[in-house]
Order: structure tokens, then sequence, then C-alpha cells
């Protein structure tokens, strides 16, 4: 299985939003709409961490994610080939899609590390 154009949109989020630092799952969300990106929901949300984590590129701490090494070298490579968002986010989409993770089911993926509640609070 690889990764999914929802999930690149999460580690893109990530990255701009906390740098090689840790942010809060909350403000994984706002940074998604600041970059303008579509809100991501429950399901892509929760499942699109879930895959990072299992591609090595995040781990959890608590609520809050931090990007991984692997992440941050790829976020490195495609800055150095152009300076907009946009391009950022189909090029990363691109490495991403080359990236095989095994295959759980959706059920294997669930990270359950943020009630729909709190998703939907993130919005209030």
């Amino acid at each position: 299985m690889h990764l999914l154009p929802s999930d690149a949109t999460l580690l893109q989020a990530i990255l701009f939003g906390c740098g090689s630092s840790s942010i809060c799952l909350h403000s994984i969300l706002n940074t998604v709409i600041s970059l303008g990106h579509d809100p991501l929901s429950f399901v892509e949300f929760d499942s699109g961490l879930a895959r990072l984590a299992t591609a090595g590129l995040i781990v959890f701490e608590g609520n809050r994610v931090t990007p991984m090494d692997e992440a941050l070298m790829l976020a490195e490579e495609v800055m150095c080939q152009n300076g907009s968002a946009q391009r950022f986010h189909a090029q990363l989409l691109d490495v991403l899609t080359t990236i095989s993770i095994e295959d759980r089911g959706v059920d294997g993926y669930t990270t359950e590390v943020l009630l729909p509640t709190e998703y939907d609070q993130a919005f209030i």
C-alpha cells in the first residue's frame, strides 16, 4: 500500500507547522487550512497519521506529533527544488507515493489518538 494525497497534506502541515519540533494534533488541522488545503475528514486525518507513523515519517508523543529524520530529509530535498507551498505539496506527494507500507487494512491504521468529537471541536 502507498501513502495517499491526504497523507502528503498531513505531512506538509506537520513540517510547516512545527519544523523539526513537535506539533499538537489541533494545530495540524489548522495548518492544513492555513496552507490552502481543504479540511481533512476525521478518517483522512486519523488513518493518515497512522500511515505516516507506519512509514516511519512521524512519531506520536501523547497528543503531539514529531517528524522523524526521514521526513525532515524528504522536506529538505523537496524545498531545494522549489519555493512555493503548492509545488512543495505536489512534489512531496510524488515522493510519498513511492513509499510502500505494509497493508494492514483500514482498521489496522486507526490510531485512536483523536476522538471524532475532539476533531470537530478543533474547528469551533
